[in-house]
């Protein structure tokens, strides 16, 4: 799905980049075709500091999307001939559950593009600011709206899930095995063989193991140890999984 998502995210960051290419064209030939026109840089200084503003962040949402075209792959099997063993325990809080699911909603395509537009139109809105009761304010007031809606519509499904799910209401004991990843606590004992998972996403406090598109088994780096955590990742690099960042 990632791999999809960063080709959606090369698609629409390149069609608008051509798009705002020939707008630079056909704005160029327009003032070397009417050298009598005057030209007052400060009238049109919003705008093209719009444009150089949603440019930028074109060109990063398109080297963000090769990047995760590239980087979404099966991981290089390396042999782990060593016997396996770490136990941990813990309590997955809610508040790094929701941060959790906060940072993956940012990172998707639509999010950026959302972004691009929004920004393309407040420089817009800025420069003909006229009539406070325009359609470009509206339109502002409304994707305003919704870009701030949207965490917090992500923070209330994260309460709720958080508190309607009981395995995130007790601590955890988890065992670690050549073999099988074991989740112990007082509603669940769940033993999950490494091959039961086609894909590691590996994010900055949390390891998710999916077995679903959006069904994973979350495990929290902190309850590692140092010594532990590089070992597990060297184990990890023995799994035929699909590697996200």
């Amino acid at each position: 799905m990632k791999k999809v998502n960063g080709w959606i995210l090369i698609f629409f960051t390149s069609l608008l980049l051509v798009i705002f290419v020939l707008f630079l064209v056909i704005m160029t030939i327009n003032v070397l075709q009417h050298p009598e026109k005057p030209f007052n840089i400060s009238d049109q200084l919003i705008p093209i500091l719009g444009f150089c503003i949603v440019t930028a962040l074109l060109i990063y949402g398109l080297k963000s999307g090769i990047k995760t075209v590239r980087k979404e792959k099966l991981r290089v099997h390396i042999d782990y001939t060593k016997p396996l063993l770490i136990n941990l325990n813990g309590k997955i809080e809610y508040k790094d559950y929701r941060n959790l699911l906060l940072r993956n909603s940012i990172k998707r395509p639509h999010i950026f593009i959302f972004s691009c537009f929004f920004t393309l139109l407040l420089f817009s809105t800025l420069n003909n600011s006229g009539n406070y009761f325009s359609s470009n304010y509206l339109m502002l007031i409304v994707l305003l709206s919704i870009f701030l809606f949207s965490p917090v519509l992500v923070i209330i499904q994260a309460k709720k899930f958080y508190n309607s799910n009981r395995i995130f209401q007790e601590s955890l004991d988890y065992q670690i095995t050549n073999e099988t990843l074991h989740v112990k606590g007082t509603t669940v004992d769940s033993i999950q063989k490494w091959n039961h998972f086609y894909k590691l996403k590996d994010t900055k406090n949390f390891l998710m193991f999916f077995h679903g598109e959006n069904v994973a088994t979350l495990l929290q780096k902190e309850m590692f140890k140092p010594e532990e955590l590089k070992e597990f990742y060297e184990f990890i690099n023995s799994l035929d999984l699909k590697m996200e960042k």
